[in-house]
C-alpha cells in the first residue's frame, strides 16, 4: 500500500490534465480506451505512467465507509 499512496500522490498533481486529454480524446477524437494516445496521457501526467481512473487512494477513502461501496461504485 505504501508503493501503491506513494504513486498516487506523484499523479494528484496532473490528475486533471490527464483528466482534461481523456475528455478530449473521447470527444475530439472519438478515440476508444484501448486505443488512446498513450504519449499524449503520458505528456499530461509528467511521468511514464497515469491514472485515468475517477479514483484516488484519498478519494476512496474519504468516500467509502465499507469496502461494499467501493465496489458498487
Amino acid at each position: 500500500m505504501v508503493v501503491l499512496r506513494r504513486l498516487d500522490a506523484l499523479l494528484e498533481p496532473t490528475k486533471e490534465a490527464v483528466k482534461e486529454e481523456v475528455k478530449e480524446q473521447i470527444e475530439i477524437f472519438d478515440i476508444d480506451p484501448l486505443n488512446w494516445d498513450k504519449d499524449a496521457l503520458i505528456e499530461a501526467s509528467g511521468y511514464v505512467f497515469y491514472n485515468t481512473s475517477k479514483w484516488t487512494l484519498t478519494k476512496i477513502k474519504d468516500v467509502a465507509t465499507n469496502n461494499q461501496q467501493i465496489i458498487v461504485s
